[in-house]
């Protein structure tokens, strides 16, 4: 809802919007109708109703200043006939526009008045055929009309000497592309200006990151062998040998055979690279960025402290929602569908040698809670980080979730003196690519690109490829829409795999809500097919696709389909038996009760 006056009144908008808020909680209360009585309908009266009229007059100023020979008739007549009636009236329209000494609704009337259009309707039709003479004119000699002209846009090449290039964020994917510009120019001998605006103090260690912290191979090697600079072993609080995988009633062991990966606190990582960055020669500008305007031959980026002109701008914002409504203002961009994220730690008093002793595998888990689509517990050096996702997800969300058994089982056990003091952090993951994730000097990279596979890990080896991708892009193909796609053409496999990824999603949410992930789960355990794919799936090994076409076969699809069909027939007799059950007569009930117990006793064990 509009909460000010378009354009005007700033402060004395926020003052009556503030005093009618205040006064319904004092007066009314705090419920949804006592704020939609005392204060929405009061300011939609005040304030966005007369909105309303204000957009429609400058709209309507917009369209008449764009054309020349109207503005040029209209002026004229003003500085000749001052004192006339029209001319009075418009002066007093354009002095109450500006100073805001009458309401929009008021000035609105006085634009449409008859009178005034019909004393200044000779000197519009005059305008008006100059216009289009002008316009016919300009046909015959160039053969186009003005509108294609202005339509026109020049492609641009790769990046030259002395050009530069502004990147928003720097995290692991603005970083990895600030490096890898700076690579290429001092291999090329060039003087290219990297700017990088990243609001965040990761080096002071106050900020946080909703990322659960755990990098997968080949993180090292994209690190060393693309970027050039060593990998942060000193950062590394333990190592992830692999997964437990829990759904209700069933937990499985997945292996990495071999595969290891890394926990350590994500701030600490960004700090790592940006520091790199810097130390490569970009400049870093501590404040966030307000505004960004694309033009055909130069980009303005606008900020809380200076802004900066480039060649380019590079979007590694992430899904931070002020920066990305900048970019769907100015260019054709669409933010990724993204999946909202909760994470709390918790750090065991005295009870250091619990995680010493933990074999460092991570818990993931696909509860049966509604919301949650996972959720996973992993031990870091001195904490755990306990982390949940889904659509709908909230802080009540994390609270059942921490009061499921199999959670609480791999934790320790003062766990519950310590639920009342824990802090959630909300965060988002892309789960589908953004929409016209580049064009004419811009291009998205990272969590701003969604360029992802989703439901899985290796974020942030996606980012950083995505960067260094970008960056070679630029320097090879150049910065216009038709360069950038050949960056998006090299994540072609990941676009490629959505539609698997998302018929696993709705696989495992449904197999987790109903319960008929659990005897898949079993059956893994005497299936090392299965259980293969079971870990290339949670850790991010192998796309969705060729873990199918490698795991499918007709043996292991006539094993699974049978196993779900045991496992529905068993839940078929038993919810009848209990039906059964409850009819009896309680005595009859009691004299049978051994041999129901000896029926169930036939069954496989419960899940």
């Amino acid at each position: 809802m509009p909460a000010s006056r378009t354009y005007k009144n700033g402060i004395e908008s926020a003052f009556d919007t503030a005093q009618l808020a205040a006064h319904t909680i004092f007066e009314r209360g705090i419920s949804e109708e006592n704020f939609k009585k005392g204060y929405y309908k009061p300011a939609l009266r005040l304030l966005a109703q007369d909105n309303f009229f204000g957009n429609l007059i400058f709209g309507i100023h917009d369209y008449t200043t764009a054309k020349r020979h109207l503005v040029n008739a209209q002026m004229d007549h003003l500085v000749k006939r001052h004192s006339a009636w029209e001319s009075i009236q418009i002066n007093n329209i354009l002095w109450n526009m500006v100073t805001g000494n009458a309401s929009y609704k008021e000035i609105f009337s006085k634009v449409i008045d008859v009178r005034l259009h019909i004393a200044m309707f000779p000197y519009t039709l005059s305008a008006a055929v100059k216009q289009g003479y002008d316009y016919w004119k300009h046909c015959i000699l160039t053969g186009r009309s003005k509108k294609v002209t202005y339509l026109q846009k020049s492609g641009s090449g790769p990046l030259m000497d002395g050009q530069a290039v502004v990147i928003i964020g720097g995290g692991p994917a603005g970083a990895s592309c600030a490096i890898t510009l700076k690579n290429f120019a001092k291999r090329r001998n060039m003087n290219l200006d990297v700017v990088i605006y990243e609001p965040k103090d990761f080096e002071g260690g106050i900020e946080h990151n909703e990322c659960a912290g755990v990098l997968s191979q080949p993180i090292e090697h994209i690190i060393e062998d693309k970027l050039g600079i060593p990998f942060p072993w000193h950062l590394v609080k333990r190592k992830v040998p692999g997964y437990y995988l829990h759904t209700d009633g069933s937990v499985i062991k997945l292996d990495g055979e071999g595969e290891i990966s890394y926990a350590l606190r994500r701030i600490q990582f960004d700090a790592y690279l940006l520091k790199k960055a810097m130390e490569s020669g970009a400049t870093v500008i501590r404040s966030k960025v307000t505004d960004v305007e694309i033009g055909k031959d130069k980009v303005i980026v606008y900020s809380e402290t200076k802004h900066t002109k480039a060649d380019v701008v590079v979007g590694a914002f992430g899904i931070e929602e002020g920066t990305y409504r900048i970019f769907e203002r100015e260019t054709p961009y669409e933010s990724p569908k993204f999946l909202l994220t909760i994470l709390t730690k918790f750090h065991p008093k005295g009870q250091h040698h619990d995680l010493e002793d933990t074999d460092g595998y991570i818990h993931a888990f696909l509860p049966s809670l509604k919301e949650i689509e996972f959720g996973a517990v992993t031990p870091k050096a001195d904490h755990y980080t306990i982390n949940i996702a889904g659509a709908k997800i909230s802080s009540r969300s994390m609270d059942e979730f921490l009061q499921v058994p199999a959670v609480l089982e791999v934790l320790p056990k003062n766990f519950r003196e310590s639920l009342e003091k824990l802090d959630y952090h909300r965060g988002c993951f892309p789960i589908k690519p953004a929409r016209h994730l580049f064009g004419d000097r811009y291009v998205t990279i990272g969590d701003a690109a969604g360029l992802i596979r989703p439901f899985k890990g290796k974020g942030v080896n996606s980012a950083c490829l995505m960067g260094i991708k970008a960056a070679e892009t630029m320097m090879d193909s150049g910065i216009s829409r038709a360069a950038f796609q050949i960056y998006a053409d090299s994540f072609s496999e990941i676009i490629k795999d959505l539609p698997y990824a998302h018929a696993v999603r709705r696989f495992v949410i449904w197999g987790a809500y109903y319960g008929f992930l659990t005897p898949i789960i079993q059956a893994a355990k005497d299936c090392p097919a299965l259980k293969k794919a079971l870990f290339d799936s949670v850790s991010g090994k192998k796309a969705y696709r060729k873990i199918l076409i490698d795991t499918m076969s007709i043996t292991l699809f006539i094993k699974v389909v049978i196993t779900l069909i045991h496992w529905l027939i068993r839940r078929i007799v038993k919810k009848c038996i209990l039906s059964y059950r409850c009819t009896f007569t309680p005595g009859w009930n009691v004299s049978c009760a051994f041999s129901f117990s000896e029926l169930f006793s036939l069954l496989p064990e419960k899940e």
